[in-house]
């Protein structure tokens, strides 16, 4: 009897796992995907041009982008996924969505950020990414049209009130909430500020890393310059206090921090069919289509 084949070891699956020796890009969406260029905890910023509500939300917040999401799952053949999974807060709730349904949309256009930090490792990358888990269940099932009508207003009151300021003011006053498709990229910042908070706590991280992960600069000046100053105890209750009492700021992160944070990096823009890679956020904009914003 042949000798059972192992998973992750036989060279079929060697050869399938192999990047081309060389690359050609712009690359197919299709071969990009299908392939490791991704990484946990990648974040996706994405814009859909000819679309209202996209429209609405870009210009309540003032930025490029209408929508963030986050690198769940990457391709491993060993365990039978030849795709990207993303898991972002939308209408229904939160959901894990393959990356390939995004191009189903007229106007889809995406970028791709990543932390800057190389102590991000891929072990603290899935904790990030895992924290949101928690997360997966349909908090607004109001239907569809309700939810659009909500949204048309919520974007109303941001462009006289500003953004923040309005989910602030919602979520404090214990009324209507906000919805979902407003608050995906504060469901990306709360991911890592959680995540990273578990590994501080642990001590496999200092404290001073969850300046990195706070993408709102005014919300990050807000902690410590000098973790010196305070002992290692001290230094857990700090972060600890800190989630406590900003836990609506950290949830109104919207995708102009994300876009403007200088803790992540710009990688890749996915449009019309073809991925490019980039290195700065004027690449992006000349990709996109978008007006480049001062940082």
């Amino acid at each position: 009897m042949s000798e059972m084949i192992k998973p992750g070891r036989h060279p079929l699956l060697r050869l399938m796992e192999a990047k081309p020796a060389t690359e050609t890009w712009p690359m197919p969406v299709d071969q990009f995907v299908a392939r490791d260029y991704l990484r946990h905890a990648d974040v996706l910023m994405t814009v859909r041009k000819g679309n209202l509500l996209s429209w609405l939300i870009r210009t309540a917040t003032k930025g490029n982008f209408s929508h963030a999401a986050m690198v769940f799952i990457t391709p491993n053949y060993q365990y039978g996924w030849q795709s990207t999974y993303l898991i972002e807060s939308v209408f229904s709730g939160v959901e894990v969505t393959d990356l390939r349904d995004y191009f189903k949309y007229r106007g889809m256009k995406v970028a791709i950020q990543r932390s800057r930090h190389a102590w991000l490792s891929d072990e603290i990358a899935k904790r990030v990414r895992g924290r949101m888990l928690g997360d997966i269940k349909a908090k607004y099932n109001f239907p569809l049209m309700i939810a659009m009508a909500e949204g048309l207003w919520f974007s109303l009151e941001s462009m006289v009130q500003g953004h923040k300021r309005t989910v602030l003011r919602r979520e404090r006053r214990g009324g209507r909430a906000s919805p979902n498709e407003f608050i995906c990229s504060g469901f990306v910042q709360r991911g890592f500020v959680l995540g990273i908070a578990e590994f501080i706590r642990n001590g496999q991280l200092p404290a001073s890393a969850l300046r990195e992960v706070i993408f709102d600069r005014d919300l990050a000046s807000l902690l410590p310059k000098d973790w010196s100053q305070h002992s290692p105890a001290e230094q857990v209750r700090i972060v600890d206090l800190f989630i406590e009492e900003f836990t609506d700021e950290l949830l109104s992160a919207t995708p102009r921090d994300l876009e403007t944070s200088t803790d992540l990096d710009w990688v890749y823009v996915m449009a019309d069919g073809v991925v490019h890679p980039v290195t700065n956020y004027r690449q992006v904009c000349e990709l996109m289509e978008l007006k480049a914003f001062p940082g």
